[in-house]
């Protein structure tokens, strides 16, 4: 499991270095700062994984353009093992544009896809770009969306999804200038069918203060749109499709997801189950975190027992998630405040939690990616991940469940300031045994 992350030095400010680690063969590699730009910054990460090799993208430099790095996944954690970043193509009249939110995902045949916003000024709108030689290279951007020619004053937050056929799909947020301030007020969607060279009129999903869009592919045809209601408390909606995109469902919230204490997340195992996990406060006021399963039969969340945390964790203001299906490993990153026993003060850290879920049987071809923004060539078979020992001394709360184990995932980070973004990523067992059959 690779963890990739944003680094501020004080609370509040933009991003300057990414940090990474990875699990593997029980335990947690030290975790370190791997990019820091010379100049700019660094934000918003996203990974993908290809055969032995990760690759990210970021927001950063002076003017904010995206960057794309690539390294071998057994040294990613030194920084000598990712090479000179390069930029990505940005809109050709405006070079300069500040570009926010990319979103790196792998098709099955190892294509690299990235979607970005420019969300202000000129050429403002959401951009295609793609890479068939492992990032090699990359094309000319393509506008999936011209915010400027629509009229829009802002748009930002893309996601990005690839289904098993090769179609792409996007979804972004319409934000207003109220007050001085960016404010969301409505979710779009659109896809392409050829590669990303057209994409379809975008589509109104839903309107309102909205944050965190998501997509994400569980079956052929069948792919997700989860987004949140931000205010007093975080609500999760969902909308689906099972035709590739023709048809999709009205837009639910997912019940028991209406108070939630930060963003939440989902993953799909590839056969129809998604799995949506976010942190909550119970009724006293300590952190939980509650999860629902979609069951594809049955086109229905089911709710299931809420998780609280040990009592050391005080907040927990956004959840990431990643699956390992064959060995039925559900792997959870929390970013919140942690008091331990012997420190004064609370500190900042990154949490990893493991439960254990329903294991799936080997996927018949053609096989899903499996993203985090992830997935596929062909990779060693995994063995089942050891459990996580916790690196600090946490008191456990009664009586959780069995099935549950948490972990620190760094030693409180003291010097981190505002965690930005996480990336996380699981290897695709999965896509690596269907892309042997191709």
């Amino acid at each position: 499991m690779h963890v990739l992350w944003s680094v501020s030095q004080q609370e509040g400010e933009a991003g300057r270095a990414l940090w990474y680690t990875r699990y593997a063969d029980g335990r947690w590699t030290q975790p370190g700062a791997v990019i820091t730009p010379q100049e700019g910054g660094a934000e918003h990460p996203s990974l993908a994984l290809v055969g032995q090799r990760l690759h990210a993208v970021w927001s950063g430099g002076t003017g904010g353009r995206i960057q794309y790095a690539a390294a071998f996944a057994a040294d990613a954690y030194a920084a000598s093992s990712w090479p000179q970043p390069i930029w990505l193509p940005a809109p050709l009249t405006d070079r300069s544009a500040v570009a926010a939110h990319p979103q790196i995902r792998a098709d099955l045949a190892g294509g690299l896809h990235v979607l970005y916003a420019v969300p202000i000024n000129q050429e403002r709108g959401i951009y295609y770009t793609h890479s068939g030689d492992g990032g090699a290279t990359w094309s000319p951007v393509v506008p999936a969306f011209n915010a400027e020619e629509a009229g829009w004053a802002m748009v930002d937050q893309p996601t990005l999804a690839v289904g098993y056929d090769g179609t792409l799909y996007a979804a972004w947020l319409r934000l207003a200038l109220t007050g001085g301030a960016p404010r969301a007020e409505a979710l779009y969607m659109a896809r392409s069918t050829d590669g990303g060279v057209s994409w379809s009129a975008p589509k109104l999903v839903a309107e309102g203060h909205l944050l965190a869009p998501e997509l994400l592919v569980a079956g052929p045809g069948e792919v997700h749109l989860l987004w949140q209601e931000a205010g007093a408390a975080y609500g999760v909606w969902h909308s689906h499709t099972v035709d590739g995109g023709e048809e999709w469902s009205l837009p639910m919230r997912v019940r028991g997801f209406s108070r939630l204490a930060g963003t939440a997340d989902a993953v799909s195992d590839g056969m129809g189950l998604v799995y949506l996990v976010g942190p909550q406060l119970d009724a006293e006021g300590h952190p939980e975190l509650i999860q629902a399963l979609w069951d594809s039969e049955s086109e229905q969340w089911r709710l299931e027992n809420a998780h609280l945390l040990p009592r050391a964790v005080l907040s927990a203001d956004g959840a990431w998630l990643a699956l390992e299906p064959l060995n039925g490993n559900l792997e959870v990153v929390l970013h919140g405040q942690v008091q331990e026993d012997d420190a004064e003060q609370a500190s900042t850290a990154l949490l990893h939690m493991r439960r254990q879920v329903a294991p799936r049987e080997a996927l018949p071809s053609p096989a899903p990616e499996l993203i985090a923004t992830p997935t596929p060539q062909p990779t060693p078979t995994a063995q089942p991940t050891p459990t996580v020992r916790p690196t600090v001394n946490i008191e456990a709360p009664p009586e959780p469940s069995a099935a549950l184990d948490v972990g620190i995932l760094t030693v409180p980070l003291l010097s981190l300031g505002g965690v930005v973004v996480v990336a996380l990523l699981v290897l695709g067992v999965l896509v690596a045994r269907s892309a042997r059959r191709r």
